[in-house]
């Protein structure tokens, strides 16, 4: 569990309501345990949140309780805030939920937590079923990009999310350069994924229903 922040730049986000005060943007990711307690979704909420102060923003990356076992299915969450955090509580809604693994792709439960114009990011090859009524998706196969061009899926998915939060809110500062930061402060050498995975989930646009597809 962590939680740092860094000075603000001045106030030019839009703030929401039920994600604990001035929260401008929170994220949820699913995945799964690994056997020395790590896991893509913890690395990707990780470097998510350092992408974040690097923006200018405070941010806030929390588990919201004891890990658990290896292969158990666990989420990591992150809040962005315009102000220090007063609540430190782990928010139950979220304006993106990004599944690391496709196994967990069942909608829902996966979205039934987004708040109203909120997305989920899947990382699966096919597109998960989704009722009618049911969340905005999209999905790409971030595994096939990570073993392609050699890093950690944890990159690939901040990545993504990083996209998508910058579409969501224009006036974020979502220059990817932030999170190149961030990886450098991480040691983690993948640029050229983190760059691809960014424009891979950039460049997709909802069409014709909820599902929107991604190249890999």
């Amino acid at each position: 569990m962590s939680t740092s922040a860094c000075r603000p730049q001045p106030p030019c986000f839009e703030t929401f309501d039920g994600i604990g005060g001035t929260a401008i943007r929170a994220v949820c990711f699913h995945g799964r345990r690994e056997r020395d307690g790590g896991g893509d979704f913890l690395l990707a909420a990780r470097l998510l949140g350092r992408a974040a102060e690097k923006a200018g923003v405070f941010a806030q990356v929390r588990t919201p309780g004891f890990p658990k076992l290896a292969g158990a299915p666990d989420r990591a969450v992150a809040r962005l805030s315009l102000t220090p955090f007063q609540n430190l509580d782990v928010p139950s809604s979220f304006h993106l939920e990004v599944v690391a693994d496709p196994r967990l792709a069942v909608i829902p439960p996966m979205g039934d937590a987004l708040l109203p114009g909120g997305w989920l990011l899947v990382n699966a090859l096919s597109p998960p079923r989704s009722p009618r009524s049911g969340p905005a998706v999209r999905f790409a196969d971030l595994s096939a990009l990570a073993a392609r061009l050699g890093g950690p899926l944890g990159v690939a998915l901040a990545a993504g999310a990083w996209a998508i939060l910058g579409e969501m809110e224009p006036r974020m500062p979502s220059d990817l350069d932030y999170l190149e930061h961030a990886l450098a402060e991480e040691g983690a050498d993948a640029l050229p994924l983190a760059r691809a995975s960014f424009e891979t989930v950039r460049h997709a646009r909802p069409a014709g229903g909820p599902v929107t597809r991604t190249g890999s």
